[in-house]
């Protein structure tokens, strides 16, 4: 990716590369490829990130029907996603020994059925219609050419300068966020682990954008946000798994099958979020 000089062009440069990544993981996602279907919800994420991170210059009218439109394809590329995940957790040794007959085969039809829905998604002309007005906005959306004084500023105030306030700002409130992390309900934590994937995504971006010199906290922050992230998610698989079990979908919590798939305690998976929320707070950028 380029180095541009100012905001609104570092801010093209960044959303079409993201744009052209979603375009090539939809060519497969639509046949059902499991590592495209993720590609595309990644992509996604890594688009919204940097609405949200360039959002004093680019927020518009337009841009909240397109975040609406965006929503829609990441909810039916998620139905996939869930599906498989609890399609693979079944299908483990010691979990298919303990869970209640019907129960795979039911996940399977579902995993069939929320394909089909993506298929037609992502070949629907509501999709197609909805990349050509991300083109659009990008290159021309009500956000570029904006008379308020202000907009105008952002637009051309230098790139440099701006990301390592902003990217500094998001740390330093994410940081402060997360100190509650022990006392977090599910909702909670959930929208704490997308801003934490904005963060880790938008220090990935920039790392490859700005001078040598700056790239070294970028990259530390890529990974400890990717740890947190890694471990919030485990979370999130902790939760599926109760799941599970409060819809009687294994025989009986007592049977030794059924302790051999359980996952860690959940004490033990906070605790590793909690470190790794310790190594991204001890950065100094």
């Amino acid at each position: 990716m380029a180095t541009a000089s100012d905001c609104a062009a570092l801010f093209r440069s960044i959303v079409r590369a993201d744009l052209a990544g979603l375009l090539v993981c939809q060519r497969t996602a639509r046949s059902g490829n499991a590592e495209a279907v993720h590609g595309m919800r990644i992509q996604i994420t890594r688009l919204r990130a940097a609405v949200r991170f360039f959002s004093p210059m680019v927020k518009d009218s337009q841009w909240r029907r397109l975040r609406t439109e965006l929503r829609w394809v990441h909810r039916t590329l998620g139905a996939v996603r869930d599906a498989d995940i609890l399609l693979d957790h079944v299908a483990r040794a010691p979990i298919r020994n303990a869970i209640a007959p019907g129960l795979e085969r039911r996940l399977k039809t579902r995993s069939v059925k929320t394909r089909q829905l993506l298929k037609r998604a992502l070949s629907s002309k509501r999709f197609a219609k909805l990349m050509t007005d991300l083109r659009h906005w990008i290159d021309g959306g009500p956000w570029s050419d904006s008379v308020e004084k202000d907009q105008a500023k952002r637009r051309s105030r230098n790139a440099q300068s701006y990301c390592a306030r902003r990217i500094q700002r998001w740390h330093r409130k994410l940081v402060r966020r997360g100190l509650a992390l022990r006392h977090m309900e599910d909702p909670r934590r959930h929208r704490f682990r997308i801003r934490v994937k904005h963060l880790r995504y938008m220090a990935e971006t920039l790392a490859n954008v700005v001078p040598r010199a700056d790239r070294k906290p970028l990259r530390k922050i890529k990974r400890s946000a990717r740890r947190l992230q890694g471990a919030l998610g485990d979370l999130g698989d902790l939760k599926r798994w109760r799941i599970l079990r409060s819809a009687s979908a294994l025989r009986t919590s007592g049977t030794k099958a059924a302790r051999a798939a359980s996952p860690k305690p959940e004490k033990h998976l906070l605790a590793a979020a909690i470190r790794a929320h310790d190594d991204l707070a001890n950065i100094d950028i």
